[in-house]
């Protein structure tokens, strides 16, 4: 087998790398999040429960030569290095995977994904239809045919390069027939597929200027003398890697995937995790957006750290660990529900009616309709605050069965007893009907890339759906808030934003009008290891104003659009424009005084993120905001 890059294109356009990469958090529940969602999406209509196996393989000395030579290292070698002498964002990552095998013992860390009762990659080798082409060819194509599906965009596969230090990925697959008719559940006679594809930057190979992607196969000359790499089936592709990394026979249950990422690694840690906490981080992950269809059987998720071959450590994700209390408010029976929760533990269950816009004339049959409303089921739970790690958040679900944010509903305060809940709607409600149908594809379609929210600015809701979408958002959520409100026995209180609580908490002298002035924020970035928020903040204010002396007065909480706003205790803050000012704490909140003449103060901020019950793996998700008013000294 060989490597096949494409030749540079006449036109001399070149690409740093893949857009795609930057879309989804580089963290491992990102990871996590999209890929097991691709194997979820490619279940077996024969089959009740999709089984996937993450296995972290670390490899030294000769079988890590052996991998390397089996990879085609010394044809792919030269166009890392040629990469590396780039500007590419990827040449540091490069560079350091060169210099980890250049030594006398070289190791590397593989993570082999494996998914079963699935379809495999079946198709043909340039179709633009699914399953081969589209995952390891083809760029923003998916087969979006299926409501019940969590994939919509064809992105998130750019995860599985993403993971890699050298950008390369690997695919060993049994697939079924491509469906037609009976033969649609049968296993390829043809056997196990395998290619390989480098997703890299635009570079010069012994001055030949090559197109970032390469596949790995067999190598085939057009008859315009160009080549290209096709896959190889039967027993070339068995013998494709080493057996103790990845094998698949020619047995009806054994369809489906593997997908072989070599130099694995988060891109963007600073320091390189232990084998152990990338496994544990991945079976948390795991529990923690997976657990509805862990717990509906239809998922099987095993997480196994591997040295050698040897399997060292094996877990198996069960649904319950880290979020126990959701799992006991969905399987409450019904016998055991009670109307108003007063204890610890009860739980309460609400229907909650959604309702979407018309839908716009499209191509798929029988999609058109005017606006509907159907139930989604809401279920919640009394809990202690310290006995969850989510506390105060609602688990939104669809038909697929991941949960697609833990939702913090508006305007709840302290007064709200500690709770977390589910909410399952579309498809994933209980025996839903033709209009759960049609609020799956609306839900579907108001995710965005990441599939980690349900918002009306996707391009989906404004190509496919009438007007209307972002207040049918809000409402529904906002439905759920009052339903928590009701099941808890609180009462609704004044949900003022954020300038209006400032103007009531700080009694100073001649507060200024709120249309004089204007607040700009932009969350600069979250450092995990600080456990902190650094967020940036302007407030403007009229020249006229601008005329005395005026204070900045801001404090810092989780944005609504998150879910209610979270106070955040702000640790620092410094003025960086004008220069020469200085903050001043003021309890809750801080402040800077602006001298006269000047109508614009900015301020970087520094918030505590370790005290908000937002797990690590949320918080680089989290949007923070800065609530601020100007008053007159």
């Amino acid at each position: 087998m060989d490597w096949v890059f494409d030749l540079q294109a006449p036109n001399g356009i070149k690409q740093g790398g893949g857009v795609a990469d930057h879309l989804f958090a580089r963290n491992i529940d990102s990871f996590v999040r999209e890929t097991a969602q691709n194997s979820n999406d490619q279940r077996r209509a024969d089959k009740e429960v999709v089984k996937i196996r993450y296995s972290l393989h670390t490899i030294s000395d000769d079988k890590a030569i052996y991998f390397l030579d089996a990879i085609g290292w010394s044809q792919l070698r030269a166009h890392l290095e040629a990469v590396a002498a780039t500007k590419a964002l990827s040449r540091v990552r490069i560079k350091n995977a060169l210099n980890g095998v250049d030594g006398s013992e070289p190791k590397l860390r593989v993570l082999v994904l494996s998914d079963f009762n699935t379809k495999g990659l079946y198709g043909d080798e340039r179709a633009a239809e699914p399953n081969y082409a589209n995952l390891v060819r083809h760029v923003l194509m998916t087969d979006d045919g299926e409501a019940q599906k969590g994939g919509a965009y064809g992105l998130g596969k750019s995860v599985l390069w993403a993971f890699s230090d050298i950008s390369t990925v690997f695919f060993s697959s049994l697939p079924i027939v491509k469906p037609v008719a009976s033969q649609s559940l049968m296993a390829d006679p043809a056997g196990v597929r395998f290619a390989g594809r480098s997703s890299l930057a635009s570079h010069t190979v012994a001055d030949v200027e090559y197109e970032p992607n390469g596949l790995f196969g067999e190598k085939v000359t057009t008859d315009r003398q160009l080549d290209w790499a096709r896959s190889v089936r039967g027993e070339s592709a068995l013998d494709a890697l080493p057996e103790w990394l990845v094998t698949r026979r020619i047995q009806p249950g054994d369809t489906g995937t593997s997908v072989v990422i070599p130099f694995f690694a988060p891109p963007g840690q600073t320091e390189e995790s232990s084998p152990k906490e990338v496994c544990d981080s991945i079976l948390k992950a795991a529990n923690l957006w997976y657990w509805p269809a862990i717990q509906s059987q239809r998922l099987e998720i095993t997480v196994e750290q591997v040295e050698n071959g040897q399997v060292v450590d094996e877990k198996i994700a069960d649904g319950t660990h880290g979020v126990s209390d959701f799992v006991k408010a969905w399987g409450t029976r019904s016998d055991a529900l009670v109307d108003m929760i007063d204890e610890e533990l009860g739980v309460a269950e609400r229907s909650i009616s959604v309702t979407i816009p018309g839908r716009k004339p499209t191509d798929v049959p029988g999609a058109i309709h005017n606006e509907i409303s159907a139930p989604a089921r809401l279920r919640v739970i009394r809990i202690d605050d310290s006995t969850s790690t989510i506390h105060g958040t609602i688990a939104l679900v669809r038909g697929p069965g991941m949960v697609v944010k833990y939702l913090r509903p508006p305007g709840l305060g302290a007064d709200v007893p500690g709770f977390v809940g589910v909410f399952e709607a579309g498809n994933r409600y209980p025996n839903p009907n033709p209009d759960h149908e049609k609020i799956e594809r609306f839900l579907k379609a108001a995710e965005p890339p990441a599939h980690d929210e349900w918002n009306c600015h996707t391009d989906r809701i404004g190509l496919e759906y009438k007007q209307g979408s972002c207040a049918r958002l809000s409402e529904m959520k906002d439905h759920i808030a009052s339903a928590v409100r009701e099941v808890l026995g609180t009462k609704v209180t004044d949900n003022d934003d954020g300038p209006t609580k400032l103007s009531k908490k700080f009694d100073l002298p001649g507060e200024l009008p709120q249309p004089t002035t204007r607040l700009t924020m932009k969350l600069l970035r979250y450092d995990a290891g600080q456990q902190e928020w650094i967020i940036s903040a302007t407030m403007t204010v009229d020249p006229k104003i601008a005329r005395t002396e005026w204070i900045f007065e801001f404090v810092a909480q989780v944005d609504n659009s998150f879910g209610a706003s979270i106070p955040l205790t702000i640790k620092a803050s410094t003025a960086t424009s004008p220069s020469g000012l200085t903050t001043t704490s003021r309890g809750d909140s801080h402040a800077v005084q602006v001298p006269s003449g000047i109508d614009k103060a900015t301020v970087q901020i520094i918030a505590d993120a370790s005290a908000t019950g937002i797990p690590d793996l949320m918080r680089d998700r989290v949007k923070v905001a800065i609530s601020g008013t100007a008053v007159r000294v």
